[in-house]
């Protein structure tokens, strides 16, 4: 996975379209302008608070060949007369309120919307979180994961762990667009133009952040923070350039000054998931945790409650996933991370209620659906409302094999002789889909088996062991089925190689879990108020 959020999780500095025009009266405090300000462009805006209310008296600056300021009238708005094609910073700040910066690589089209949050203070944990109960836990340190077992089967268990992943894995959710060649040139000849602007390299090494060219964004992002002292937005970023270049070390030096600079969210959630990558989970979700109490983004809640669920604090995990939840209604992963801290405490029927919001919210995306197929498939008893979303997920992507697979186990495992053919179907729809799916040859050996067809259950079981070799249940299988044709040789074989696979798989299973740190939660008592 390569998470790297940039200007999509920068929430305190978006573009945004103005819902009505900037009057024109807004424009009296612009700087004066030149002779040939008559032929430069203009840069709109307005500056807000958190709550989205205009802030009037704002110092807003506009950084390019020539740094001009302004003031916010009393509509929060501001404007610029800006000569030249860019790129430009603009900062605002104001006395009580976090500065936000937005640097943009030309003159924006439509009025822009700069956030001041409220500067930090002393608070007690919870206070800027949207809720009126804070958290009522605290992570106190970290013990071995074989310290604690699990409930239910190992395959229950097995399915939560999986889970788990899954949900830390819809990082990859927070996706970028490719870049624009045009806009790239653009941003170059302005650091041609001006080789030691902090603006331009700066405009230009996000560019390259944007674009997945962390090599080229390291680089550049150097220049820029050479020529702005270090400023804090530019440490950041040479975080996630360091980071994309899996330098852990760097990338945390980075971050960290960035930190010493400003008290920002996106500062502290980049540092603990640094501090998860470099092996240390305690530190990790306590700046998980200051992030979303700074900001309770949605991307803050999820990468709090994604860090809780892969430790092992599930309680909690759900606890913060519903609250995000609440917070963002429209947020698929957070309801995916819900479901699958519901499923690890054996809440089935309540976990498939939450993914199946989830493939609601997000009916085009296939993880919710594979959660709720692997929720499904190792829960006790079949999941309500899984079926419906399983033929939508087919309906909507008819040439993934992956729907075509969950979709016939799930007909399978609810034993309805009127759906057996479909799902057989199905199944061999999967592997003209993927040649290579393991599992759909296992499924589709098993149906052969119950109708007496030997040769068509060996053949299937062969073609399954051929597309993965580890697939143990395939080789226990065809073990009985050569026992049974009076083959002892070639089940002797089979047996071997399974329980090989399955010792090998045991001793993985239990090496993960032991490099799987788990969280020591301490819960906090609610005062009696009689």
């Amino acid at each position: 996975m390569s998470p790297r959020p940039v200007k999509q999780i920068r929430l305190l500095c978006v573009l945004a379209c103005a819902c009505c025009t900037v009057p024109a009266s807004s424009f009296a405090a612009a700087q004066p302008l030149s002779q040939a300000a008559e032929n430069a462009k203009t840069i709109t805006g307005k500056v807000v608070d958190s709550a989205g209310r205009p802030l009037p008296g704002v110092t807003v600056k506009l950084h390019t060949q020539t740094d001009m300021q302004s003031n916010t009238d009393a509509s929060g708005s501001f404007s610029f007369h800006a000569a030249g094609n860019g790129p430009f910073q603009i900062t605002a700040e104001l006395r009580g309120k976090r500065a936000s910066t937005l640097t943009v690589p030309q003159i924006p089209s439509t009025p822009i919307t700069l956030v001041l949050a409220e500067a930090s203070s002393a608070k007690s944990p919870g206070d800027d979180m949207g809720f009126s109960d804070a958290p009522n836990f605290t992570v106190a340190g970290v013990t071995d994961w074989t310290a604690v077992g699990g409930h239910g089967s190992d395959a229950t268990l097995r399915t939560s762990e999986d889970l788990a992943r899954t949900t830390a894995a819809l990082h990859a959710m927070e996706r970028t667009n490719g870049g624009d060649r045009e806009a790239e040139q653009r941003l170059q000849k302005a650091v041609q133009a001006a080789p030691k602007s902090y603006a331009a390299n700066l405009a230009l090494g996000e560019y390259y952040l944007h674009t997945s060219n962390y090599t080229q964004a390291e680089k550049t992002l150097q220049v820029a923070s050479t020529a702005g002292s270090g400023q804090p937005e530019v440490e950041y970023d040479l975080a996630l350039a360091c980071r994309g270049l899996r330098d852990i070390p760097s990338a945390k030096a980075h971050i960290a000054r960035a930190l010493k600079s400003a008290d920002r969210a996106d500062y502290h959630r980049l540092a603990g998931e640094l501090d998860e990558a470099s092996g240390d989970p305690f530190s990790a979700v306590r700046q998980m945790a200051q992030a979303a109490q700074l900001d309770p983004s949605e991307a803050n809640y999820f990468t709090w409650g994604s860090e809780l669920l892969l430790h092992r604090a599930i309680l909690q995990a759900g606890q913060i996933f519903a609250r995000g939840a609440a917070l963002h209604p429209a947020s698929a992963r957070l309801r995916t991370g819900w479901g699958s801290a519901l499923f690890s405490e054996a809440r089935y029927e309540e976990a498939a209620q939450r993914l199946c919001e989830a493939s609601d919210l997000q009916p085009n995306e296939p993880e919710p659906y594979l959660a709720l197929g692997k929720a499904d498939g190792a829960s006790p008893v079949p999941l309500p409302g899984v079926l419906e979303r399983l033929e939508r997920f087919l309906k909507l992507q008819p040439r993934n094999p992956h729907a075509s697979y969950l979709l016939a186990t799930a007909l399978l495992r609810r034993g309805d002789p009127a759906t057996s053919e479909r799902a057989q179907t199905l199944l061999q729809q999967t592997v003209i889909l993927d040649p290579k799916y393991a599992e759909a040859y296992l499924e589709l050996g098993k149906i052969a088996a119950t109708k007496k067809n030997v040769t068509e259950t060996i053949h299937l079981y062969q073609e399954a062991i051929q597309s993965d070799p580890e697939l143990g249940e395939a080789h226990f299988r065809l073990a009985v089925l050569y026992e049974r044709t009076g083959k002892p040789a070639e089940a002797k074989q089979e047996r071997a190689q399974h329980e090989a696979i399955e010792q090998k798989r045991a001793e993985q299973t239990e090496q993960e879990r032991r490099s799987v740190k788990q969280f020591l939660v301490v819960l906090q008592e609610t005062p009696n108020l009689k």
